[in-house]
């Protein structure tokens, strides 16, 4: 098992901080992804302004967890990003808020052919098979 650990925010398996650009092909297995504070996921952490999640996922014995914005491939989405034949497997946990297979959070951004076989659960609210919450997206 690999393990990646961000003292507070941005925990990605693959990518931390992704500010457009492309994730494509990529697999993370059998990872441990954790944090205290903000922003954990399989593959990105984080992605905003465009950037693009494709065929990639997050596969094994996998653990996602954050107290907020937890996401089998991303925590957290907005302006644009697009994630398309992606998939999750896992456990996904937000101990407050925002959980889900795919994504914890999605804003102004596109979810295409994806699906999850992961458990997505919070402490407090907004946990989804898919998304914990999506605004605006698709």
């Amino acid at each position: 098992m690999n393990y990646v650990y961000a003292a507070y925010n941005f925990a990605g398996g693959i990518i931390g901080y992704m500010i457009g650009g492309k994730a494509e092909n990529c697999i993370a297995e059998r990872v441990n992804v954790d944090s205290k504070g903000y922003y954990a996921g399989g593959i990105a952490a984080y992605a905003n302004d465009g950037a693009e999640i494709k065929n990639c996922s997050l596969t094994g014995i996998c653990r996602i967890g954050i107290d907020n914005y937890a996401g089998g491939i991303a925590g957290y989405i907005e302006n644009s990003v697009l994630i398309e034949n992606c998939y999750s497997e896992g456990t996904i946990r937000a101990t407050d808020m925002f959980a889900g297979g795919i994504t914890g959070y999605a804003s102004d951004s596109t979810i295409e052919n994806c699906y999850s076989e992961a458990l997505g659960s919070s402490g407090r609210k907004f946990a989804g098979g898919i998304a914990g919450e999506i605004t605006g997206s698709s």
